[in-house]
């Protein structure tokens, strides 16, 4: 009888053992995967620092971008009224030189037909100054018309150059945007990387607790739950301030967009 006991016990220790071992190993494997999900959360966080401080970047870019563009955009229509008041001058002065030239022949005809009646040459003298002092001042009028032509010309080509010089400011906020949207989508996926890990890493954590896992390990997962969640957080309101941020260069866009249209017409 005391043999069988003796069996028994034995059996009962070697069971235990096998357990103990079996835990053991179980607990090990979740140590490694732990450490594992560790590094992946790691190297993702570092990968998020990086594309938070591109994005920090490029929305400096994008602001200084929106200011170039709406400078140029009130220079375009500084420009556009001057040239506009430039024209108006222009066609009363031709309004001006054509009523002057007018006057001038009929004058012209005065004074050939007062010479035809008259030969005295004091007339003659005092009608030839009086013609001569008119040719002057239609050459006056004549070269101030020619000058405000040059300067309109000129202006209309500063115009131009600014528009193009705009397109090109405006080419480059779309590929800002462009970036914007590709850097969001990498950090939306990896928010979903790291979703994924928590999973995982909340899988393991439940098989550790089932089986009495060390209160070293528990503290760890917490430590990993207290930053994840920290990181979860900062994703949310970074994802919402990129949304925004879009929402208002799309605005912004179509804004100008009127703005250019409203000026050409």
């Amino acid at each position: 009888q005391a043999s069988e006991v003796e069996r028994q016990l034995s059996l009962q220790v070697h069971t235990l053992r096998e357990d103990f071992r079996e835990k053991n190993s179980s607990s090990s494997q979740h140590i490694v995967r732990l450490e594992s999900l560790q590094a992946e959360i790691k190297m993702l966080t570092d990968r998020k620092r990086e594309l938070e401080h591109r994005l920090s970047a490029m929305m400096e870019e994008n602001d200084l971008l929106q200011g170039t563009v709406e400078e140029l955009q009130d220079r375009v229509l500084i420009l556009e009224r001057q040239s506009h008041d430039k024209d108006l001058q222009l066609h009363q002065s031709q309004l001006e030189l054509q009523e002057v030239r007018l006057s001038y022949r009929q004058l012209q005809g005065k004074v050939e037909e007062l010479s035809e009646e008259r030969s005295l040459q004091n007339f003659n003298t005092t009608s030839t100054s009086l013609l001569s002092e008119i040719e002057q001042s239609m050459e006056a009028e004549e070269l101030e018309q020619e000058r405000e032509q040059e300067q309109i010309r000129r202006t209309s080509e500063d115009s131009r150059a600014l528009r193009e010089l705009m397109e090109g400011e405006r080419g480059k906020l779309r590929q800002s945007l462009e970036e914007l949207q590709r850097l969001h989508s990498q950090v939306m996926l990896l928010s979903v990387e790291m979703t994924t890990l928590k999973e995982e890493r909340d899988r393991l954590r439940g098989a550790a607790e089932d089986k009495e896992t060390s209160e070293q390990l528990l503290q760890a997962i917490r430590d990993r739950d207290e930053a994840i969640a920290k990181k979860n957080a900062v994703e949310v309101e970074l994802a919402k301030c990129k949304i925004d941020m879009m929402s208002l260069n799309s605005q912004l866009l179509d804004a100008i967009q009127q703005k250019v249209n409203l000026s050409r017409r």
